[in-house]
């Protein structure tokens, strides 16, 4: 799932396996049965991550796929 570079990311990302989703305290990243809970400045750094791929035009896939290496 690519996202084009003037697209704001969207509440909830999803292309199988990877998966996020905004929540009131924090963002949850997923890979198949895997979570890991970001808050504070690693969410941020994270949807910097993000919006650097975005304009890049790599997927966000890549990013959450760094997180579980």
């Amino acid at each position: 799932m690519l996202i084009s570079k003037n697209e704001p990311l969207p509440q909830t990302y999803r292309n199988f396996p990877y998966q996020y989703t905004k929540l009131s305290l924090g963002t949850m990243i997923r890979k198949n049965n895997d979570e890991n809970y970001l808050f504070g400045d690693d969410e941020t750094q994270f949807f910097k991550e993000c919006n650097r791929a975005k304009q890049k035009g790599r997927s966000i896939s890549e990013v959450i796929a760094e997180y579980f290496n």
